[in-house]
């Protein structure tokens, strides 16, 4: 359940105290949150069954913005492949939204865009506006040194500072499931198509 707040987080958690709660600020879990936003916390054994409310410093805030559209999907660069499937099973217009960092594009999620469209594209000959090419020549000028990239950025530099390498190995990590997150009825849905 994703929100946009701490106190919004907090006080589902009052009314549910079965819910678990997820989330960062700056990269940093919520003090008193049962998990941060290392997706390595997110194990089975922890989660499966469970709801959890999420809220982060700009994926959560992303996602509310996009939830005026027909289908969300949460893409990343370890589903890309499945959402990329999915996606074109719509045939229409896609829009990717990317989340950013405190308002401003960051290197990781324009690199995640690119793989997408990558991905759309040898599946389909869609049409790219400007912004679409932009990422598309990201990806790939940086096709196969992924993690290596992202290491330079700015949000890459921040979680090696505070010892996430291990989550920038994952997110750096391509197609490695075909679960499709879906957020609809103010929920994401894992599911596996």
């Amino acid at each position: 359940m994703p929100v946009t707040e701490i106190t919004l987080a907090w006080e589902l958690k009052e009314k549910h105290p079965e819910l678990l709660l997820g989330g960062e600020r700056n990269s940093e879990k919520i003090d008193g949150f049962d998990f941060g936003n290392s997706p390595l916390e997110y194990n089975k054994s922890k989660v499966v069954k469970k709801t959890i409310i999420l809220t982060t410093s700009n994926g959560t805030n992303a996602l509310k913005k996009a939830e005026k559209a027909d289908n969300v999907f949460v893409a990343s660069f370890a589903n890309c492949n499945a959402i990329a499937r999915k996606l074109d099973d719509f045939h229409s217009n896609i829009a990717i939204v990317c989340a950013g960092t405190l308002g401003t594009p960051s290197l990781e999620d324009t690199l995640a865009a690119g793989k997408l469209i990558n991905e759309l594209k040898s599946i389909n000959n869609y049409t790219l506006n400007d912004y679409a090419y932009l990422a598309l020549g990201s990806y790939q000028r940086y096709q196969g040194e992924i993690l290596e990239t992202i290491l330079k950025s700015r949000n890459g530099l921040r979680l090696q500072i505070l010892n996430k390498m291990e989550d920038l190995k994952y997110c750096a990590s391509e197609n490695i499931t075909d679960i499709i997150p879906e957020y609809t009825q103010n929920k994401i849905w894992l599911y596996p198509y």
